[in-house]
């Protein structure tokens, strides 16, 4: 059971990641035509970057401390699945806040294709990487005394 729902969040995980990296490509490849469709002015870029920039500071730390706070907010003595259910409903939200921005600075990109915007989006990209979820992060959030008590197991 356990190592079903860490398997399903892996794959719900890397397949928005591999999403974006595709959208990224594309938006790349395809930003030079549709730069001239949206015509915006000088000032609108500054103004959209500064938004999206903001965003994204304020952003990735929300969605790391939103997280944080709800994992510890699982009660130690509630069952594996229930705790799954709240961690991955909390990771979700966490990863779609970091995907969201993300797409914002490549629609940015697609309307300006002003290099700044890609910037920010493998910024994005990066604090994404930085959540790969593993069996040993999962279980050490769901369970932060474990180690402990395996510890006090092996001096035994």
């Amino acid at each position: 059971m356990k190592d079903k729902s860490i398997q399903s969040l892996k794959l719900i995980y890397w397949a928005i990641f591999v999403g974006m990296v595709v959208f990224t490509i594309v938006a790349v490849a395809l930003a030079p035509r549709f730069a001239g469709v949206a015509a915006l002015e000088l000032h609108q870029v500054e103004t959209l970057k500064s938004v999206i920039i903001i965003l994204a500071l304020a952003g990735i730390p929300s969605g790391f401390i939103f997280h944080n706070r709800k994992v510890r907010r699982i009660p130690a003595d509630m069952n594996w699945a229930g705790k799954m259910k709240l961690y991955r409903n909390s990771f979700i939200f966490k990863i779609a806040l970091l995907e969201s921005l993300a797409l914002l600075s490549l629609i940015g990109f697609l309307l300006s294709v002003n290099k700044s915007f890609l910037y920010i989006t493998l910024l994005l990209l990066v604090a994404y990487l930085l959540n790969v979820p593993t069996n040993e992060k999962i279980a050490l959030e769901l369970d932060p005394l474990e180690p402990m008590n395996e510890l006090e197991k092996e001096e035994e």
